[in-house]
């Protein structure tokens, strides 16, 4: 048992060593939220969120207000028994927290992480072993190189990073200039080898025109799958897309899965034949594995996405997911340092060699398994807020 004694939020900044550019965005920095509860017998659990308004329509302001305001005073004093109270607190999220509309998933990310990892920790089991993860879930995680819209230069940037690794799976980011990504996705073969199994992600930057005009094409480079093609406001348009083009190419759906009834309808409607499970956008760890035995009832595939700029945190908790569930198609994140020019531990969760991870260290620590540091902590904090 714990309590909650003191909640945390701190509102993070942290520069990229590289610049990244999509049909919706560009950036070269994070600003990330990071959730710090205190227990009462002296535990700590960490949490984190990024949120983007083109994703789930929060803003990084509007989950700051939700937690300072609506969350966090709810929580100092919270009494924890056992797992089986935990789950049910997370499970009754939006009852409790009625001020929030079931799409608003930020914040219950961030939350549920940290209350997490506290718990695991306070029990002294590492948070895989607490969900029902064991030896036999820990599997090599192969990570692919992400290649970002732009010039030649930009090209040229992503290609000095990734080459020393050897990666063996690409996604490329497309939509800003069509013929431009064609040349370049066809060079990321002569470039790396034939061998290489090369993914696009459109963001939602085509309309259904362009995409029925573009996905043949990328289709005929060899690419094997798509990311959100349509804007996540026209998601009545990917059924009809998937059956006209999902024998080419597969389709994957990101910013249009967000919330349990996202899967449902886009399961139900035969709208696209992988989902995009990321953590930060999904409502947390428990709701994320939900997606996923969504998409295992309806044949679905899976992918572990990330969104860019997660540090540690984020990270290991998709590992987590990919670990209890296990058979995703593709793994995307723990770009650490070679991304971020500051992480919240010392040893960063980052890809080696061909993009591997060997996810062995989950079960060594209790918790989330990493060590996160307040020295570094403090590096990217630029502004902190406490309750309690």
């Amino acid at each position: 048992m714990f309590t909650i004694s003191k909640c945390i939020l701190r509102e993070t900044y942290i520069p990229f060593n590289v610049s990244f550019s999509h049909a919706t965005f560009s950036r070269n920095h994070v600003k990330g939220i990071i959730v710090e509860l205190h227990s009462s017998n002296g535990f700590s659990g960490y949490g984190e969120v990024l949120p983007r308004d083109y994703v789930s329509g929060e803003t990084h302001e509007s989950v700051c207000y939700h937690l300072l305001n609506n969350i966090f005073p709810k929580m100092r004093g919270l009494k924890i028994a056992d797992y089986e109270e935990l789950v049910a607190w997370i499970n009754n999220y939006y009852y409790t927290n009625s001020e929030l509309e079931t799409n608003e998933t930020c914040a219950k990310t961030a939350v549920e992480i940290a209350l997490l990892d506290l718990f695991s920790k306070s029990v002294g089991k590492s948070l895989l072993s607490c969900l029902g993860g064991n030896d036999n879930s820990l599997k090599n995680i192969e990570y692919s190189a992400i290649f970002s819209s732009g010039s030649e230069a930009t090209y040229r940037q992503y290609y000095d990073a990734f080459s020393p690794f050897q990666f063996r799976q690409f996604k490329f980011k497309v939509g800003l200039n069509i013929q431009q990504e064609l040349q370049m996705v066809a060079r990321l073969r002569s470039d790396f080898g034939n061998d290489i199994q090369v993914r696009i992600d459109a963001n939602g930057g085509w309309s259904f025109e362009e995409a029925a005009e573009y996905l043949p094409q990328f289709a005929d480079l060899g690419v094997v799958c798509c990311e959100q093609p349509l804007h996540h406001k026209e998601r009545l348009f990917l059924p009809k897309l998937n059956k006209e083009f999902g024998e080419q190419i597969l389709l994957c759906a990101d910013e249009s899965l967000c919330t349990i009834d996202d899967a449902i309808w886009l399961a139900e409607n035969k709208a696209v034949s992988v989902f995009n499970l990321r953590v930060s956008k999904n409502g947390g760890i428990l709701d994320t594995l939900k997606l996923a035995d969504i998409a295992s009832k309806y044949g679905i595939s899976c992918q572990l996405g990330n969104q860019v700029g997660e540090t540690s945190i984020l990270a290991r908790a998709g590992q987590i997911v990919a670990a209890l569930r296990g058979g995703f198609l593709f793994h995307e994140g723990a770009f650490g340092c070679m991304l971020l020019q500051n992480d919240v531990c010392s040893h960063s969760v980052q890809f080696g060699h061909r993009g591997s991870y060997v996810v062995k260290d989950i079960l060594s620590q209790p918790g989330l398994g990493i060590n996160v540091s307040d020295t570094k902590l403090d590096i990217i904090t630029k502004e902190i807020h406490q309750v309690g």
